[in-house]
């Protein structure tokens, strides 16, 4: 993995995790790559894919 590249995982997808995986992914100078993020509430309708989503905090 080259400097430029930076993997993440994220805990919740509230209005602090939105503006976080916004930041991430227009971010210029470097390309992360979501692996997943960690959600409480299975049944609330999110604005992303099912892919990018567990709800197993473990």
């Amino acid at each position: 993995m080259s400097r430029n590249n930076i993997t993440v995982g994220l805990f919740g997808f509230g209005c602090v995790g939105q503006g976080l995986f916004s930041v991430l992914e227009n971010s210029i100078g470097f390309k992360p790559e979501i692996k997943k993020i960690c959600v409480k509430h299975k049944e609330k309708e999110r604005n992303l894919a099912d892919k990018y989503f567990t709800f197993n905090k473990y």
